[in-house]
């Protein structure tokens, strides 16, 4: 169990430092989490799926989950709060000059360099998670020792692939998200069954 006011300040720092929303937060939050031993790499994957699939923005609800099982509900409010209040304090300082500076070229010229950062900071997610899902990868710099492939996660990415690909061909329209998450429980509840 760690304190409330350390969690606060690390959901606090990741909301500060983080650009780009959710998905870029995801490597500071591994990060955080694995510097004080709040949790463990499956943990993290775990807590991401949840995030994903329960309404509401990722980083809030990621924040909420991490906090409640660390200290319950009130880790749950500090770490809300914690990845939230950054934000909201930008926000209300920048509210009254955006509309002077959005035209501005140095303005514009910081968007643009961050922009990039952004996409690498989700890339390297997509590996991270990737790898330790898909292929059970543990430690990055020792694939040749570690590399077994996870048959549950790729065939379910086999089936949603084709659930996805099969509806837009059928309805011509993609399917909706909470079919999509009902459809992919149900998938990995059974594929997991039958594996294990």
């Amino acid at each position: 169990m760690i304190s409330l006011l350390l969690l606060f300040w690390t959901f606090f720092k990741i909301g500060l430092f983080t650009f780009g929303g959710g998905y870029a937060m995801i490597p500071m939050i591994v990060e955080e989490t694995k510097k004080f031993g709040i949790l463990s790499e499956n943990d993290i994957i775990d807590f991401i799926a949840i995030s994903e699939s329960t309404p509401g923005p990722f980083a809030i609800n990621i924040a909420t989950f991490i906090g409640f099982s660390q200290n319950g509900i009130l880790g749950a409010i500090f770490t809300t709060l914690g990845v939230v209040l950054p934000s909201f304090i930008i926000i209300l300082l920048l509210a009254n000059i955006i509309e002077k500076v959005k035209d501005n070229r140095y303005f514009k010229s910081v968007i643009k360099t961050v922009m990039p950062l952004v996409i690498g900071l989700i890339l390297s997610t997509i590996i991270d998670i990737s790898s330790t899902s898909l292929f059970s990868i543990e430690n990055l710099s020792n694939i040749k020792n570690e590399f077994s492939l996870n048959l549950t996660t790729l065939i379910s990415l086999i089936i949603i692939s084709l659930f996805t690909i099969g509806f837009k061909v059928w309805k011509n329209k993609k399917p909706a998200p909470i079919l999509t998450i009902v459809i992919c429980a149900g998938l990995g509840i059974i594929i997991s069954c039958l594996i294990l």
